[in-house]
């Protein structure tokens, strides 16, 4: 999703970017799922005196809560009066949680999208607000934003923006002792996967490292040990090499001529290393249907090779020769058969502990409910 929002950001003539403010504070929530969300609050500092309150509105953090947003605004977006409805289509295309990335081709769009934008997700009580742009022949004020004092560079799904220059620019995130640590086949892992490229204008710089890693794989490296010098030395060079990509600024805008009214050939070259080239098998697989005795059939042997893997691995391992339809359904309903599966995923049965008398549970005052232990056998004497 955010690869098809960055690349339609390249579209247009102008970017534009916003988001809302608040956002999952403005979806309320009903009132029995109020009862999932309880926290606790001690009244004046104290914590003898703990109240348990019920959050109203969808909390930030909660793993369903980018889900909750995207739904209601999905279908506050359908919802949208007739003269909005060019304005819906545009966000719906646009938006990536509560963040609106777009691009136009004119400053009047701009304004227009700016207007319409807003009244709509006003209509919801959403505030849409934090507009940056590129075009510095407009001057239509954004009224919540001065933009002229705004810093050049912004994080547009968390790639660099330069708004003056109009171009993407990239940085990686690193310690200063990560320099000198000592090469692995985990620190290679590691650094290699600082750089967030979803478009992947850094494949020719990010290939490098993981050329290396499979090459520890082939000698069997462990994850800690140290590494043979050549890779070594392979690693240090790229390293050198990483610090330079903070000077890399690639145009915003895909090109400069308008593809509108135009009828176009695309004639693409692609000079690619041989060593990153895919099997054949891999890049073109085999469509198997889900219900075919077959597949589950390849799917119960895969399973056994793998020693019992999970879906997730089954899945991607299957998929570098076959794609069956409905996989992953397919994948869970075959495990679900697998008795060697089902005794290790077992869980113990647990015997809920019986109700204790009532005087054992009541405040009493000391020693007014006593108990007494005996063990036997006990010797009477006439």
């Amino acid at each position: 999703m955010i690869p098809a929002i960055l690349n339609r950001f390249r579209l247009g003539k102008i970017g534009v970017v916003s988001d809302i403010r608040k956002a999952f504070l403005q979806i309320s929530l009903h009132e029995n799922d109020m009862n999932f969300l309880p926290f606790l609050w001690w009244e004046g500092g104290n914590s003898e005196k703990a109240i348990i309150y019920r959050h109203r509105r969808v909390v930030f953090e909660v793993s369903c809560s980018p889900f909750l947003l995207a739904a209601v605004l999905n279908h506050h977006f359908k919802q949208a009066p007739e003269h909005l409805e060019k304005a819906a289509e545009k966000l719906i295309d646009s938006m990536f949680v509560d963040n609106c990335v777009a691009s136009v081709d004119s400053s009047e769009e701009l304004e227009s999208l700016q207007r319409d934008s807003t009244e709509l997700l006003a209509l919801g009580k959403f505030d849409l607000h934090g507009w940056r742009h590129s075009d510095i022949e407009s001057n239509f004020d954004f009224q919540d934003n001065q933009q002229k004092s705004d810093p050049e560079e912004i994080l547009v799904l968390r790639l660099i923006w330069n708004v003056k220059e109009d171009a993407r620019a990239f940085s990686i995130s690193y310690r200063g002792t990560e320099w000198k640590e000592e090469v692995t086949k985990r620190r290679i892992l590691s650094l290699a996967h600082r750089i967030f490229d979803p478009i992947g204008f850094t494949c020719p710089l990010t290939l490098i490292p993981k050329l290396l890693i499979q090459e520890c794989w082939k000698i069997e490296a462990s994850w800690d040990s140290k590494l043979q010098i050549d890779i070594e030395r392979k690693f240090e060079r790229w390293k050198n090499q990483l610090i330079e990509i903070q000077d890399l600024k690639i145009a915003r805008r895909l090109s400069e001529l308008d593809f509108k009214d135009m009828n176009l050939s695309l004639q693409v070259f692609c000079d690619a290393s041989k060593s990153s080239y895919t099997r054949r098998d891999i890049r073109l697989h085999i469509i198997l249907p889900s219900n075919y005795p077959v597949v589950k059939a390849l799917i119960i042997y895969k399973h056994l090779q793998l020693g019992h893997a999970g879906v997730q691995m089954l899945m991607y391992t299957l998929r570098e020769s076959y794609w069956i339809l409905k996989g992953r359904k397919t994948i869970k309903e075959v495990i679900k058969t697998c008795i060697i599966c089902k005794r290790f995923n077992a869980k113990p049965i647990s015997v809920s502990e019986g109700l204790l008398p009532q005087d054992r549970v009541r405040d009493a005052a000391v020693f007014e409910i006593i108990g007494l232990d005996l063990a036997g056998p006990l010797i009477l004497i006439d």
